[in-house]
């Protein structure tokens, strides 16, 4: 089924109102494919490593969101 005009225009708003969020949602989903597609054992031992040290560091900052 092809996008509507009007919603190719509401979601062009949404993204230009909220780069924050564009930027973030590209990010997650780009990392998602890099670990179920492409990464080999060693890459997933740099990014348990690296994704602990940055629970670690949030949790010592006081910001522990979900």
């Amino acid at each position: 089924m092809k996008t509507s005009n009007a919603q190719r225009k509401a979601n062009k708003k949404y993204k230009d109102n909220h780069p924050d969020k564009q930027r973030t949602y590209v990010a997650r989903s780009t990392a998602k494919r890099f670990i179920k597609e492409l990464a080999n054992l060693k890459d997933l031992d740099e990014l348990t490593a690296l994704i602990q040290a940055k629970r670690q560091e949030l949790q010592e900052g006081g910001n522990n969101e979900k």
